[in-house]
């Protein structure tokens, strides 16, 4: 075809205008959740093993090894039930153990803070 160029080897020909100008039309790609799906896929293999490089990196010289995995959160929710439920006198509402209304607690506290803004995102997007 007389009067195109290709600008890559993906690229589809382009007219090239009497100027030299190149007319490109860039067109967003629409947000689809299969996309998401099909990258986390691809992934797969990556997140087991950075969770792996990051626990033994955590553990690594430690006189007590993996079972820090267990005891540190056991000895921080310990430590908050002592100071909030017997030191403070924080009660727990409708006579449930006050361990269960702390881990309940900290369990919405502890959700990535955009877990939210994702799920508003998604539910849009859709």
């Amino acid at each position: 075809m007389e009067g195109t160029r290709t600008l890559d080897a993906r690229a589809q020909t382009a007219p090239i205008a009497t100027d030299g100008t190149v007319a490109v039309t860039v067109t967003p790609e629409r947000p689809s959740i299969w996309r998401d799906v099909r990258g986390a896929w691809r992934g797969r293999t990556l997140l087991p093993r950075l969770g792996a490089r990051f626990l033994a990196k955590f553990v690594y010289g430690t006189k007590l090894g993996r079972s820090w995995l267990v005891i540190r959160p056991l000895m921080e929710s310990l430590g908050m039930t002592l100071l909030f439920g017997t030191v403070l006198g924080v009660a727990a509402p409708g006579g449930i153990p006050y361990y269960l209304f702390l881990m309940g607690g900290l369990l919405l506290y502890m959700t990535p803070p955009d877990m939210d803004e994702y799920v508003k995102f998604r539910s849009l997007a859709c």
